[in-house]
């Protein structure tokens, strides 16, 4: 049961189209809107220390992660839902001035994967019976929006068996044409590791892992991959390249090479993302740089030459791959961002002002599909929300 303290604070962010509430012990509650910080309207004085335990404590669902909370001084994950408007994403944890938590909201609908701004090859990786695809970005950049746009499509074109692992639930998925399974940490299994190591006793054809957070969720998850199915799962990484040293490294420098070979034959695509403001401040496009493991990139993967990848993916475009910069740079020419709030999110701004000024340079650059109408820190609550 939601506490009746922080309802009036959800209504405004649910009615806002925002992302995230902030609570903060010492500080008044804030909204995150269109990317930036703003102060609640229903409750803009500081919240004292039986304010937060009102807003914060009392929301947590489960007694014994409540006393975890208080008494263990811990950070707590959760999850919980407003019926007939949104689920929300909780962490809460503490710090000097006390407690404190940040609310996601997770919209109900989850998005077609057409209305996203991703591109046309995605949804051709999402066809693969196998192997692994990876959506990569920082922290709200709406990559579990867009992996719950990819399983949706999964349950609506495969009849299979579709298992996912987070912590928490964020979508709730709904069997189409495949059965479901979503399985939350904690509350349904030990850990990702033990639910990944028991995944293949449960006959599944489509895993969804909902972060590969450490060496046993990355070795089991390439090894779920290497089985014979499709499995999907994020990591904080930035570009495709950051993405494949990120996995390698993980590992003990023995054992790399091994791993290279083993990444080299799962992986079919890496879908790195972020969120640009766009012209309207009621709005947040998707840039996106894709990879797709094609014969000339796995050679690069398996030898440990990384620093090729990104100049394969520039000469990648009739197999639906781009760069960063052509995404930004597809936006820049259309009206829907300036430069220099381009300049701010690309990984290589000198490459992207050399795009600007050398328009013959880009003769052949896909432009995205759309802008994506999405909230500050995630994806849309429907295709025609905005930020």
């Amino acid at each position: 049961m939601i506490p009746q303290a922080i309802q009036p604070l959800l209504d405004e962010l649910y009615q806002a189209n925002g992302s995230d509430l902030h609570l903060r012990t010492g500080e008044p509650p804030k909204l995150r809107l269109h990317g930036e910080m703003t102060t609640a309207a229903q409750w803009q004085t500081p919240l004292g220390d039986l304010d937060a335990q009102a807003l914060i404590t009392d929301l947590i669902p489960n007694d014994e992660r409540r006393v975890e909370f208080e008494d263990g001084r811990q950070e707590v994950d959760f999850a919980f839902e407003m019926p007939g408007k949104a689920r929300f994403r909780v962490n809460a944890y503490w710090t000097l001035a006390g407690r404190a938590a940040v609310i996601r909201l997770i919209p109900q609908r989850i998005p077609e994967l057409s209305t996203l701004g991703l591109p046309e090859i995605v949804r051709t990786m999402a066809t693969r019976p196998r192997g692994l695809i990876l959506v990569v970005g920082p922290t709200g950049a709406g990559k579990s929006t867009t992996l719950a746009s990819i399983l949706d499509f999964v349950n609506q074109n495969r009849h299979g068996h579709i298992i996912t692992i987070e912590d928490p639930i964020e979508f709730v998925h709904h069997p189409k044409n495949c059965t479901i399974s979503q399985r939350e940490v904690r509350s349904h299994t030990k850990s990702f590791e033990t639910a990944l190591r028991f995944a293949l006793r449960e006959d599944p054809d489509v895993l969804l892992v909902g972060e590969m957070r450490d060496l046993e969720t990355i070795r089991a998850t390439l090894t779920l991959a290497e089985t014979g199915h499709l499995v999907l799962a994020t990591l904080h990484t930035h570009t495709a390249a950051d993405t494949i040293q990120r996995i390698i490294n993980a590992f003990p420098g023995e054992q790399q090479p091994q791993v290279r070979t083993q990444l080299a034959g799962v992986l079919e695509c890496v879908v790195a993302q972020a969120l640009v403001r766009g012209s309207s401040v009621s709005k947040r496009l998707l840039a996106t740089e894709v990879m797709i493991a094609t014969p000339s990139i796995r050679p690069n993967i398996r030898d440990g030459k990384t620093d090729q990848i990104y100049s394969q993916i520039q000469l990648g475009r009739e197999h639906g791959m781009r760069t960063f910069n052509e995404s930004l740079y597809a936006f820049i020419t259309t009206g829907h961002i300036t430069p220099d709030d381009a300049y701010r999110i690309s990984p290589n701004p000198g490459e992207l002002r050399s795009l600007i000024e050398s328009p013959r340079a880009t003769i052949g650059i896909s432009r995205p599909v759309g802008g994506m109408p999405a909230r500050g820190g995630g994806m849309p609550r429907a295709p025609s929300s905005t930020r």
